[in-house]
Parts: structure tokens; C-alpha cells; sequence
């Protein structure tokens, strides 16, 4: 993802699934940090446009609650490996619920999908 209308799609979720595949767990890009990056960009642009228009500017503390609970929410990944993934990659190696696919199947990329939505609702409902 070197192109900053590759990120602008990925920020969309308008990738398509070949163009997310990766062999290997290293060669996988930080998508947040490129979602901040792109996220700072469309704030500055925004309050550009609203200045630029005389409409009302977005308040300071709105602006700053909301990128303080993003920063907060990353804090745990400078300090633990990332529970998600980890349990992810074990459930991988250690259930085989379905044959070993290739990585680079839209098949796999929809199990993938699938199971990733399935552990995340789990996980937010258990987080109420």
C-alpha cells in the first residue's frame, strides 16, 4: 500500500480482496497508522473548508476527546503483543475447522472476513 489513494480506498474498506493478501504476518502494512495519518489530513482539510466557508468551526474539546481516546486505544499495543491476533493465529494453527487454505484465496479471504467480524462482536459485546 504505497500510494496515498491506495490508503484513501483502504480507509473506505473500496480495497479489493487481492490487494490485501500477504504470504507472511510481517509483510502486513500498519493500516492504523496510515488511517492516522490520512484521518489528520481530512481534519485539516475540514477545518480549512469550514473557515474557508465562515460555518461554524469544530469545537476544540470535541476535537481533542476524540483524538485523545484514539491515542489511548493504542497505548496496550505499545506494551502486549496484540491479544486479538494472538488468538487468532493459535485458533489457525490449532483448529481445523476447515482445511488448510491457500493463503491467497478469495475463499480464505472470506473465512478470514467472516471469522475476524464473528471474534470482534464477541469480543465488543463482552467488553459492555
Amino acid at each position: 500500500m504505497g500510494s496515498a489513494f491506495t490508503a484513501l480506498r483502504a480507509m473506505f474498506y473500496l480495497l479489493l480482496p487481492s490487494e490485501t493478501y500477504y504470504e507472511r504476518l510481517e509483510d502486513v502494512p500498519d493500516y492504523v497508522v496510515q488511517a492516522i495519518q490520512l484521518f489528520i489530513v481530512l481534519q485539516i482539510l475540514e477545518l480549512a473548508i469550514a473557515w474557508y466557508r465562515g460555518k461554524i468551526k469544530p469545537r476544540f474539546n470535541d476535537t481533542f476527546s476524540s483524538m485523545t481516546a484514539g491515542i489511548v486505544s493504542r497505548i496496550p499495543r505499545l506494551f502486549v503483543k496484540s491479544i486479538e491476533l494472538s488468538s487468532y493465529i493459535w485458533v489457525y494453527n490449532n483448529v481445523h475447522i476447515f482445511p488448510r487454505l491457500p493463503w491467497n484465496s478469495p475463499i480464505t479471504y472470506w473465512v478470514t472476513f467472516l471469522g475476524m467480524d464473528f471474534g470482534y462482536y464477541w469480543f465488543h459485546r463482552a467488553a459492555h
